[in-house]
């Protein structure tokens, strides 16, 4: 599966050189131009981002008997429902579909949100672990929030080496009929 690669650098880049030629009326007028650009320095790899890469995920660990458990990719997100109903915990996941190699990258940049229950019971994990369908207990590193939230944040993967799996947890734990709502948009390798 091909990922989007970003690229960014600082500095002025050369992009070409050569004739350039306008015509207006019947005046025609030629320079030689040197064309540069001024780009930021900043190299990343999309694993997905607002509806790119999305057959690059799919449905990974699943706990619980809860109320259909909901995945969507919709145009611009991953989503993952978890319903509690009762005193049943339930734990939805998205995961890639392949290991990556984490090798030479140090943070993994994650935009997402949850909308569910604005309470400690509703839990999201961002998880990285040799173990393609483990829980949110499975893992080499991990961001956890719970709660509602809107945010960014940066997973440190910089002392992993080799191949990992990536993971997005929705969980609902303790009794209640309880709602985790998690919306990812971007999941992107940083140097």
């Amino acid at each position: 599966m091909k990922r989007r690669r970003l690229l960014q650098a600082t500095g002025t880049v050369l992009v070409g050189a050569g004739t350039i030629t306008a015509t207006s009326g019947f005046t025609r007028v030629e320079s030689q131009r040197r064309v540069t650009i001024d780009v930021d320095e900043r190299v990343g790899e999309e694993l997905y981002c607002e509806g790119r890469n999305e057959d690059f995920w799919i449905e990974g660990f699943s706990q619980g008997d809860g109320n259909e458990p909901t995945h969507e990719k919709g145009d611009t997100y991953l989503y993952v429902q978890a319903i509690r109903p009762g005193n049943h915990v339930v734990e939805e996941t998205w995961v890639t579909m392949e290991a990556v190699d984490l090798t030479d990258w140090n943070e993994i940049e994650i935009i997402w949100e949850n909308t569910g229950d604005n309470s400690t019971r509703n839990r999201s994990y961002l998880v990285v672990s040799e173990n393609q369908m483990g829980n949110h207990d499975d893992y080499e590193v991990r961001l956890v929030n719970n709660e509602k939230f809107d945010t960014t944040e940066y997973l440190d993967v910089s002392g992993l080496n080799g191949e990992y799996y990536v993971r997005m947890h929705a969980r609902n734990i303790e009794p209640g009929n309880n709602l985790s709502e998690l919306y990812t948009y971007c999941v992107t390798l940083l140097p």
